[in-house]
């Protein structure tokens, strides 16, 4: 697995047989200044090439320790431009009403992948 220091755009995809990854962690501001209320999070953003899923999915959980995390996989590039799909995680700046964090639809597109892991055979 090669892991690319944060910054930069976003990952992009060129081989389809070969995806990039981006783990997005957040870390939350410490600005003494700000009323605790108001303080939102830092993000850094790194890119993951040359690994499969489980292991940029462990990589994240390891690196992120208590910290909000988002891990995508950036699409292949179509007409010049990709995509981050989701596959993990909640963006806490991107809160809802009432919640104060963002997540995924249980019964959206992208399948939950802490149960993909858990049911997903290692013998393979």
């Amino acid at each position: 697995m090669r892991v690319e220091e944060p910054g930069g755009g976003d990952a992009e995809t060129v081989n389809p047989d070969r995806p990039v990854y981006q783990v997005n962690i957040y870390t939350r501001s410490e600005d003494p200044d700000t009323p605790e209320e108001f303080r939102g999070y830092h993000v850094s953003e790194w890119k993951l090439r040359d690994a499969d899923v489980i292991e940029v999915l462990t990589w994240a959980k390891e690196q992120a320790g208590s910290s909000p995390y988002v891990v995508s996989v950036a699409s292949a590039l179509d007409g010049g431009e990709a995509h981050l799909l989701r596959l993990y995680g909640q963006d806490p700046n991107r809160g809802e009403p009432g919640t104060g964090a963002y997540t995924s639809p249980r019964d959206g597109i992208v399948p939950d992948m802490e149960w993909f892991i858990r049911n997903t055979p290692t013998d393979q």
